[in-house]
């Protein structure tokens, strides 16, 4: 079984206009160290990576055409060094007025800058739903997935909702403009999965998940309070989701204790017992803290998806009770425009009225329909149906 392991380690930091190296350089310099001495602490970790204050607010005062340069000059210096992603924060449907004019510019961002990604919070000041940041982050995603011919660049695109900054995943990273610091995020289906053996019933599930989560994580905070301060940064907290891999499911963790397919009844009782779980553990928590349910990174989830056991209805109740929203959904690539809005709506609606952090990472698949086939070569997405944006239409 796989090991447990950070997903990643992310340093947040800011930037300003003009572009500067230097605070790149030594932002990733700080995450290829953290990296190191995490694992000299004895944690696996997959990777560094890099986050800014909302973009807006440091080329806010540039022509469209330079704050295009400045993010090619950026994605060059992350070229230069072994840093893969720098998260450079939203686009703010409560800064509509003087930042929608940057929602036209994500698409050609994100093709010509692969290592940057970028969002959209659609809840407005007062935290309700902005229709017009929604739509605009559907045709968004609409206009990434015709970028190369599988759709794969919505990796980097999100609709967020209540997400705060500091949240060391992507595509939600962002920075909260103060002093730098460094966050940590958790691949962790495979504890998930030794916590529910064979032998333990629903009773006793969610005090034995906490109990070997807090162990892990109360060492790893020990170590990353210690990284954060050789290197000068703030600790900003865990992101205790447990994210699953190619080689661990939460989907297959979450059956070992349901003993049945994910989807059928029983499920959402047992997505909501790891996440009671998952908030029990004594440390500093930031960004999502809650079961993510990515369709196109779980293999098991996948399979199910297949299969029919649930749709996208049932994906958006389970985030009621789950971390991340609707978090890489394969849809068809002929998708309507309204019709994705209106998902990234109700999403948006589900995270103001329960208060929490949710976001929407659709992925429109070029050339496909609902029930289709994805066909991905790509180090991190699995292959699964298209999910239908209509009961109708659905397998």
């Amino acid at each position: 079984m796989a090991r447990t392991q950070v997903r990643t380690v992310t340093i947040g930091f800011n930037l300003e206009s003009p572009f500067r190296e230097d605070p790149v350089l030594q932002a990733a310099d700080q995450g290829v160290r953290a990296k190191q001495l995490l694992e000299e602490h004895g944690f696996q970790v997959q990777g560094a990576r890099l986050c800014t204050q909302p973009f807006p607010e440091y080329v806010g005062g540039l022509e469209t055409g330079d704050v295009l340069n400045y993010f090619r000059a950026l994605q060059t210096v992350l070229g230069r060094s072994s840093i893969y992603a720098c998260g450079i924060g939203p686009i703010r449907a409560s800064h509509w007025d003087a930042e929608r004019r940057f929602v036209d510019l994500l698409p050609e961002l994100l093709a010509q800058n692969p290592s940057l990604a970028a969002t959209i919070d659609v809840l407005d000041d007062a935290g309700r739903p902005h229709d017009l940041a929604c739509r605009a982050a559907a045709e968004v995603t609409l206009a990434a997935s015709r970028i190369s011919a599988d759709g794969t660049a919505n990796l980097h695109f999100a609709a967020l909702a209540s997400c705060p900054p500091n949240t060391p995943f992507f595509p939600a990273a962002y920075h909260s403009g103060g002093r730098s610091g460094l966050s940590v995020g958790l691949q962790s289906a495979a504890m998930v999965q030794r916590a529910f053996k064979k032998d333990v019933g629903l009773d006793d599930a969610e005090d034995i998940l906490t109990e070997m989560l807090s162990g892990y994580c109360t060492a790893l905070e020990g170590a990353v309070q210690e990284v954060a301060g050789e290197l000068g940064l703030e600790y900003l907290g865990i992101d205790l989701s447990p994210a699953p891999g190619k080689e661990a499911s939460i989907a297959d963790a979450v059956e070992q204790l349901s003993k049945k397919p994910v989807g059928e009844p029983g499920t959402l009782s047992v997505l909501r017992l790891i996440t009671n779980a998952l908030a029990r553990v004594p440390v500093k928590r930031c960004g999502y803290s809650g079961l993510m349910i990515p369709v196109l990174e779980d293999v098991g989830l996948a399979l199910r998806n297949v299969e029919g056991y649930f749709d996208i209805p049932s994906l958006l109740s389970y985030s009621s009770v789950c971390g991340t929203g609707l978090d890489t959904i394969p849809i068809p690539g002929d998708s309507d425009p309204e019709v994705v809005a209106a998902l990234i709506r109700d999403v948006a609606s589900l995270s103001a009225k329960l208060h929490k952090p949710l976001s929407a990472r659709l992925f429109p698949i070029p050339g496909l329909r609902a029930g289709e086939i994805t066909n991905f070569r790509h180090r991190v997405l699995v292959n699964t149906a298209v999910m239908g944006l209509s009961l109708r239409r659905t397998r």
